[in-house]
């Protein structure tokens, strides 16, 4: 070997022992893809595959909202860009109690409704909308593990949620004590039942309408550790607390997650926002038996799979603009409507919804319909900010803001493509606003036809662009 006659296939066949580890004494059963808590403030999961490959997810919670009644029950949980989950309660004055743990109820659901705000660059924001009526519960109020709920037709499978929902407030209870945090863990406990309610309902519906809610079901989950992360005075997305307690580290790992322990820290960074380093740390495994992880902070995002998912959204943005009859609608705005209504249609038929939580509330980018320059995706309260470095900078300045704020997050070809798209407009504005006529793009684009093939023209020329970078760097 010193000689280097052995190849690394007769090495690893030495060295490397293959099979399952035996059971060793100190094993704990880790579900696979169970998420650890970090004290800086994100959590962490590694997914070995084999030895020679640790992928590393870490999530940073993000700031969210939940809003209750004066019962205590949440109405709707939201986060701060594309999605919102409702819930309204049916008007029964006599919850069903459970025996034995009085301050725990469950109440029936008159509607839930999901709502998922899309945007589809350079210009499409879209909603997504799942509803559900008179179907499904939830409990309400922390248990105490005395209750015994029995067998109810009009609440199936109440026993087993109360137990799993007990089970996660001692955990709760647990860590709160040795951390010392203080405060109600009512709003923890109450979306861990409202996780339970909703998966039920989502998981049990056949009728194939709404195949994009089965993720939707995970804001839950990232509210929880939003909710989580403010109670523990760490970091949630846009804050920081100094001072996080790392000798709590192997107490918040044993038991919030039953997972086993990331050696790896975040460092301060200079945006306030926590970083990652990997270098020279491992990972333990459940399995006492099995080799601890070398990790590394080699990371991959795979841009083909980003562009053939904005070259799938920009078709079926397409392909609605073509579908529908701009002869049966008396102005643009009009047909513009009923495209968003198909392609909404589209979208819930082929569960397709936004999953990034980068994702924008705002369309990135429009035409100015007198000046016909680059502008601000829309004219509401959320887009001032862009509306203010459109009018305080120069045309290069803006065109740096849009590509910075909304196209940082994959390659390059993305922003060209939807630049490409914008373009298009642009020369149908300056076409029909010549010789001093500034309202010729507006009465051009309020004739449906018009609106139709201008729009189909500007996604012809995204797709042309997006399609091309996949044919020549993703064969």
């Amino acid at each position: 070997m010193t000689q280097g006659e052995v190849s690394y296939e007769e090495l690893e066949e030495v060295a490397v022992r293959f099979g399952a580890a035996p059971a060793g004494e100190d094993d704990k059963n880790i579900p696979w893809g169970r998420w650890s808590f970090h004290p800086d403030g994100y959590f962490i999961r590694f997914l070995p595959q084999g030895y020679t490959r640790n992928n590393i997810q870490v999530y940073v919670p993000r700031d969210c909202l939940i809003e209750k009644d004066n019962l205590g029950r949440i109405t709707a949980i939201c986060d701060r860009n594309t999605r919102r989950i409702e819930i309204e309660y049916a008007q029964n004055p006599n919850p069903l109690t459970i025996a034995g743990d009085p301050q725990v109820k469950a109440y029936k659901f008159k509607k839930i409704r999901f709502i998922n705000r899309m945007t589809i660059p350079p210009e499409m924001t879209t909603e997504l909308v799942a509803l559900w009526e008179n179907i499904g519960y939830a409990l309400v109020g922390k248990p105490s593990g005395k209750g015994k709920p029995s067998y109810n037709a009009s609440f199936p499978g109440i026993d087993e949620r109360y137990k799993k929902a007990h089970a996660c407030a001692e955990d709760i209870d647990l860590i709160d004590g040795h951390l010392k945090i203080q405060g109600s863990t009512s709003d923890l406990i109450n979306l861990t039942h409202l996780k339970y309610a909703l998966f039920d309902i989502v998981h049990n519906d056949r009728s194939g309408k709404y195949r994009w809610a089965r993720y939707h079901v995970d804001l839950v989950s990232n509210v929880w550790q939003y909710e989580f992360s403010r109670r523990a005075g760490t970091f949630v997305w846009g804050q920081t607390t100094d001072g996080a307690d790392k000798s709590l580290f192997k107490v918040l790992l044993g038991y919030i997650t039953r997972s086993f322990r990331p050696w790896s820290m975040a460092n301060a960074a200079g945006n306030g926002k926590p970083t990652l380093d990997n270098t020279g740390n491992t990972s333990m495994p459940g399995s006492t038996g099995k080799q601890r992880g070398g990790n590394s902070n080699a990371g991959e995002a795979d841009p083909c799979a980003q562009v053939q998912q904005a070259l799938d959204f920009a078709k079926a943005v397409r392909d609605a603009y073509k579908n529908v009859d701009a002869s049966k609608y008396s102005n643009g705005k009009e047909y513009n409507d009923a495209v968003i209504d198909e392609l909404n249609n589209t979208l819930n038929k082929n569960g397709q919804a936004s999953a990034d939580p980068n994702s924008q509330q705002n369309a990135p980018m429009g035409t100015h319909e007198t000046n016909c320059d680059l502008a601000p995706g829309g004219t509401t309260d959320a887009y001032d900010g862009d509306w203010n470095i459109y009018d305080n900078s120069t045309t290069q300045m803006f065109e740096d803001h849009i590509k910075n704020t909304y196209f940082n997050n994959g390659p390059d070809i993305l922003w060209r493509a939807a630049r490409a798209h914008e373009q298009s407009h642009m020369n149908t504005c300056r076409d029909k606003t010549g010789g001093g006529n500034t309202d010729g793009y507006k009465d051009y684009m309020n004739d449906p036809a018009n609106y139709q093939k201008d729009e189909i023209a500007a996604y012809d020329e995204q797709i042309a662009k997006l399609q091309a970078w996949l044919d020549w760097n993703c064969k």
